[in-house]
C-alpha cells in the first residue's frame, strides 16, 4: 500500500511538473516578428523616402521605437536569417550558401525553438531561407525535409525562394497570402498562452513582380537615380568590387538602362506597398481580436539592397545601401516617453533573437553573439556596442542547381563573384578590409560627412591612428 502511495505522489509530481511546463504567465507578452527580404533601410516613409508610402510601417514607429542605425552581420538573406534566428554571427553559425546548413544543435538554440519550450505558442509563415542539415556542406534548402516545420506550432514556411504566385491559389499574391495565414494563425490562439509568429516576407525580394493592384502606383512618377549613379563613382572603388556580381550582374541586368531602372525601382516600391498593407491587415485584427495591448510587433530585413549607387546592384558588399536595414520595435506596454522616437545605438540583427526571448523572460543562450536591446529602451544599458560588425564570406557561386527560379532567370549562378570581407561601422567611420585578394585592399569612410561613401580615407594619414584601432579590433 505505500509503494502505490509513493507511486501515485510520484505520478502527481510528474504531471504538476508537466502541468507547470505548459502554464503560461498571463503578463507575459505574444511577439510577432516581421521579417522583409531586400528591404534597404530608406525605402519606408519614416526614413525620409520622398516617393514611397508606408502609413502602417510609419505607424509602428510612430508608437514604437525606430532604430535608424541598424546593420545585418552578413548582407545575403540565408547567412542572415540563420543570424536572427540563432543570434550567432555567421562565422560561429557558418550558415551560408556554398558552406554548410544549421546545425540541428544550433538551431536547437534558435530563439523559436526555446520560445515554444518556454511555453510559447509558435508559428512560422513565409521563406524560411536556410536548411537545417547536420551534413557537411548541405547547404541547399530548397527541400521541404530540410525545413523545421515540427518545431512550430503553426507552419506555412516553404522552401527556396518561393513563388509570387503560388499554384492552386487562384491567383493570389504571396504577399497577400502570408497575411490571411497571419490572420488565420492569430484566430487560432489561445488568449490564455503566450504566442510568437514569425512572418518571413519574400518581397521585395527580386522577381520584382507586385501584385497588379499596385500597378497604377507610380505610374506617372519619375524615380530619380542615386547620387552616386555615374561611372565616375565606379572608378572609385576597389578593382574586387567593380568585378563583383553587384556591377557585373545585377546592375547590368536590371539598372543599366533608364527604361530598367524605372521598371525595377516601381515595382520594388510596389512589392514594399504591398508588404504595409499587410502589415495594416494584421494591426487591425490583433485589435479586432483584443490583442493589440499585449503583442510585441518587431519589424526589420534580412539585408538591404543596391538600386544603383556606385553602379552597383543586390546586395552583399558592405555599403550603407546593402548591410543597413530597419528596424521598429513597437512595445504597447513600453513607457510613453519611449513611443515615437528614435534610438541612434548602434544595432546588429544578432540582437533580435537575445531580446525576443528578454521579453519573454527566456534565458539567452550563452553562445549567443547579441545583447538584448530592451534595457536600452530603459535606460539601463551603459555598456553598449561601438562598433557594429559585419562580414561576406560568400566568394564564388556553385555549379549545383538551386531550383527554377535561378534557371527562370538564366542566371549562371557559378559567376557569383564577390570579394570576402570584414567591415566595422562605428557611429563616425566605416572600416572594410578585403581579406581574400592577393595584396590586402581596405576601405574607411567618414560616415558623418561622406555618408555616400566616396571618398576613401585608408592613405590619408590623418586617420592613421583610427585605422590602426580598427585593424586591432578585427584581430578575431
Amino acid at each position: 500500500m505505500i509503494k502505490i502511495f509513493i507511486t501515485c505522489i510520484l505520478l502527481m509530481s510528474l504531471f504538476s511538473k508537466k502541468e507547470e511546463r505548459h502554464s503560461i504567465k498571463t503578463d507575459r507578452l505574444n511577439i510577432i516578428f516581421i521579417l522583409v527580404d531586400d528591404l534597404r533601410y530608406d525605402a519606408i516613409g519614416i526614413a525620409g523616402n520622398p516617393i514611397i508610402k508606408t502609413p502602417n510601417i510609419d505607424g509602428l514607429a510612430n508608437e514604437g521605437v525606430y532604430f535608424p542605425n541598424t546593420f545585418v552581420t552578413t548582407a545575403i538573406c540565408m547567412a542572415s536569417r540563420a543570424s536572427i534566428m540563432t543570434g550567432m554571427l555567421e562565422k560561429n553559425h557558418k550558415c551560408n550558401f556554398g558552406r554548410n546548413g544549421l546545425k540541428s544543435k544550433l538551431w536547437g538554440q534558435s530563439y523559436p525553438v526555446l520560445l515554444r519550450e518556454a511555453g510559447y505558442t509558435t508559428g512560422f509563415i513565409g521563406k524560411f531561407g536556410f536548411a537545417v542539415s547536420d551534413k557537411a556542406l548541405d547547404w541547399i534548402y530548397h527541400s521541404e525535409d530540410k525545413l523545421p516545420a515540427k518545431d512550430f506550432d503553426y507552419w506555412k514556411g516553404f522552401p527556396g525562394q518561393g513563388n509570387y504566385f503560388p499554384k492552386g491559389e487562384n491567383g493570389k499574391h504571396l504577399t497577400n497570402l502570408n497575411a490571411e495565414y497571419a490572420l488565420d494563425f492569430l484566430n487560432g490562439c489561445n488568449k490564455e498562452q503566450p504566442f510568437c509568429l514569425s512572418i518571413s516576407f519574400k518581397a521585395p525580394h527580386g522577381p520584382m513582380t507586385p501584385d497588379p493592384a499596385y500597378n497604377c502606383l507610380f505610374a506617372e512618377e519619375e524615380i530619380p537615380r542615386p547620387e552616386t549613379f555615374d561611372s565616375s563613382y565606379f572608378e572609385l572603388l576597389p578593382e574586387a568590387v567593380k568585378k563583383s556580381w553587384g556591377h557585373q550582374g545585377y546592375f547590368n541586368l536590371y539598372l543599366n538602362t533608364p527604361q530598367k531602372f524605372q521598371t525595377y525601382l516601381k515595382n520594388y516600391y510596389r512589392l514594399i506597398a504591398g508588404i504595409d498593407d499587410a502589415i495594416g491587415k494584421i494591426r487591425q485584427e490583433l485589435k479586432r481580436l483584443e490583442l493589440s495591448e499585449n503583442t510585441i510587433i518587431i519589424f526589420t530585413s534580412d539585408n538591404g539592397y543596391f538600386t544603383g549607387e556606385h553602379l552597383l546592384g543586390g546586395k552583399v558588399l558592405m555599403y550603407e545601401e546593402s548591410i543597413k536595414v530597419p528596424l521598429i520595435i513597437y512595445n504597447p506596454n513600453s513607457r510613453d516617453k519611449n513611443r515615437g522616437t528614435k534610438n541612434d545605438h548602434l544595432i546588429s540583427n544578432v540582437d533580435l533573437a537575445p531580446t525576443m526571448l528578454g521579453y519573454a523572460g527566456v534565458k539567452i543562450p550563452e553562445q549567443m553573439d547579441g545583447m538584448d536591446i530592451s534595457p536600452l529602451l530603459k535606460g539601463n544599458m551603459k555598456n553598449w556596442r561601438s562598433v557594429a560588425f559585419c562580414e561576406n564570406h560568400f566568394s564564388q557561386g556553385t555549379e549545383i542547381s538551386i531550383g527554377p527560379y535561378n534557371k527562370d532567370r538564366h542566371v549562371n549562378w557559378a559567376n557569383q563573384y564577390y570579394p570576402r570581407s570584414w567591415c566595422l561601422r562605428s557611429v563616425e567611420f566605416k572600416y572594410i578590409s578585403y581579406w581574400e585578394e592577393n595584396a590586402q585592399t581596405e576601405e574607411l569612410y567618414d560616415m558623418v560627412h561622406d555618408k555616400s561613401e566616396t571618398n576613401n580615407l585608408i592613405k590619408d594619414p590623418e586617420y592613421k591612428q583610427i585605422i590602426e584601432s580598427f585593424r586591432k579590433k578585427l584581430k578575431l
